[in-house]
């Protein structure tokens, strides 16, 4: 039981943590190519 919840927690923060990280690099791309402009 205690293994199931902390992959089933595991899981959830990849499904949190991906997004972010995502957000951040889409950001992160958006700003230099703003800046070249």
């Amino acid at each position: 039981m205690n293994k199931i919840y902390i992959e089933d927690v595991f899981t959830f923060l990849i499904y949190i943590i991906f997004p972010i990280l995502n957000l951040r690099f889409i950001f992160h791309s958006f700003v230099r190519y703003y800046r070249y402009f």
